[in-house]
């Protein structure tokens, strides 16, 4: 982070949902094992969040065709949540 913000106001960010491990995310538009934990990727959101990103998307999980698992749709809807909530979602 620190040298990808180096001499910028900001940094862009895009997740692919396939980065993480077909046992705790399924249904995502390619699943693969041995990648990242749920909880490896909220950490990197969490560090994210504290860097100077100025945007993010998530890609790599179409809702309207991948309906086999609801899994994947919560997951990537609690990344962006949680990356716009911060530490204010003990609050909630």
């Amino acid at each position: 982070l620190d040298i990808a913000s180096d001499g910028c106001d900001s940094i862009y960010v895009s997740i692919d949902l396939d980065v993480v491990d077909g046992g705790y995310v399924s249904a995502s538009a390619d699943t693969r094992f041995d990648g990242l934990t749920n909880v490896e990727l909220l950490n990197a959101i969490d560090m994210l969040r504290r860097s100077k990103v100025g945007a993010v998307d998530l890609v790599g999980m179409n809702p309207t065709i991948n309906m086999a698992s609801a899994t994947g749709q919560r997951f990537g809807a609690w990344l962006i949540i949680r990356f716009l909530a911060g530490g204010q979602l003990a609050k909630f």
